[in-house]
């Protein structure tokens, strides 16, 4: 075993033997109870978060669409008029 290995067994096993923290009663009951109390988000903010995103998904699709349409004209000009320059059979 080289030494590489051999320093990534000894951190791996340097954990061996020790306790897990025990928090006083008291204080996880209050901990619990305010993790309950506070855990429900209103609706009313899960559904403007909602309407968020989805107006933020159609603007891109906009933009996407938009960029595309653009693309595509620019391409189909460009190839009309090399289309028209070059002239093989006159």
């Amino acid at each position: 075993m080289n030494k590489k290995d051999q320093w990534t067994n000894e951190v791996l096993n340097s954990l061996d033997g020790i306790q897990k923290a025990v928090p006083d009663d008291a204080l996880l009951s209050r901990v619990m109870s305010q993790i309950s109390e506070n855990s429900l988000m209103p609706k009313w903010k899960i559904g403007v978060a909602a309407v968020a995103a989805a107006m933020l998904i159609a603007l891109n699709i906009y933009a996407l669409n938009i960029n595309d349409q653009q693309t595509q004209n620019q391409t189909s000009s460009e190839y009309i008029s090399l289309s028209n320059d070059l002239s093989i059979y006159q």
